[in-house]
């Protein structure tokens, strides 16, 4: 992935792959995954929750 948006979730690095403000959510999933607990390692989170990085 060449130009990747990074960010903070809970202290983890994530990769935001999409932002839709009309919801206020990001799709996002982590850099280094610890568990697949998600398909594709991919989840929506509050933008509220989103830190810079």
């Amino acid at each position: 992935m060449k130009n990747a948006t990074l960010g903070r979730y809970h202290g983890k690095a994530v990769i935001i792959l999409s932002i839709n403000k009309y919801w206020g959510e990001a799709l996002v999933r982590y850099v280094h995954p610890s568990l697949p607990l998600f398909p594709k390692n991919r989840f929506k989170i509050s933008l509220n929750l989103l830190k810079e990085f």
